[in-house]
């Protein structure tokens, strides 16, 4: 048949069994961030293998050879990942400006912090002082009370009232901080009785204060300052308008003080 036209080959590995101790070469992915390709090493021929060796001896013995084959160890390779790679390295000039820039943000907010309390501490440290109001002339039934803080300048507080009579359409219950030793006077503001300062019926009201500086007298513009025991001087007026500089009553004083207090 086709015996004769056909080469009988011999009973061998068609692979040379030396072939398999060479290196296989097989490229890593692009997406891995490596250009080279990496090295795989087969299995020791068993040449290198030892005859009765512990299992430890032999990883420990293949684990140097590893080493010898690869000429370096790299942190890479035997953790699987580089912790330091995490974190970008920025050239030191970019670094010694960041470190600046945030030492600058952190002394900044420190003086920040420094004047916040400079000026807050002083009133929230004052003493904060209960009076009692006493009915004027011009509102006989009437009474109420002042809760209020003075320092640094600042007088700052809160007033409530009752019964205050009705005043028509143009007139206020305006409350004022008097120095009777100096003449001082600083506007505090108007009391508000069911949602409006107009008194259109008898009612009672009340109102927030803070100012920071005498309005009228011989130290107006400067922080307020308490006086001596006594001259110290709250009052009420029944005014006809409303003046942040001077009071404007409804009558002479002090037929038209509604509600006083002297401390």
């Amino acid at each position: 048949m086709l015996g004769e036209n056909v080469e009988m080959m011999e009973d061998r590995a068609i692979v040379d069994p030396e072939m398999l101790g060479e290196l296989v070469r097989i490229p890593r992915a692009l997406s891995q961030g490596l250009k080279d390709p990496h090295t795989i090493w087969s299995s020791p021929s068993p040449c290198e293998e030892k005859p009765d060796e512990s299992l430890h001896a032999k990883r420990h013995r293949l684990f140097h050879l590893y080493v010898e084959r690869t000429h370096t160890s790299s942190r890479r390779d035997l953790h699987g990942i580089d912790a330091y790679s995490l974190f970008p390295q920025f050239p030191p000039g970019i670094q010694e400006e960041g470190w600046m820039m945030a030492r600058k943000w952190f002394v900044g907010l420190v003086l920040a912090s420094v004047i916040g309390l400079a000026v807050v501490v002083p009133l929230a440290a004052a003493r904060t002082t209960h009076i009692d109001l006493r009915p004027g002339p011009f509102a006989p039934g009437a009474q109420g009370e002042i809760e209020f803080r003075l320092g640094d300048g600042i007088l700052a507080g809160k007033i409530e009232a009752e019964n205050l009579p009705a005043q028509g359409a143009h007139a206020f219950y305006v409350l004022w901080f008097v120095r009777t030793d100096s003449g001082d006077k600083a506007f505090l503001g108007p009391i508000v009785g069911h949602d409006s300062i107009l008194f259109l019926t008898a009612s009672d009201g009340e109102m927030r204060f803070r100012a920071s500086a005498f309005t009228a007298g011989p130290n107006a513009g400067s922080g307020i300052s308490r006086g001596p025991v006594g001259t110290n001087f709250f009052v009420a007026i029944a005014e006809d308008h409303i003046d942040t500089f001077m009071p404007c009553p409804v009558s002479a004083p002090p037929a038209s003080f509604a509600l006083t207090a002297t401390f």
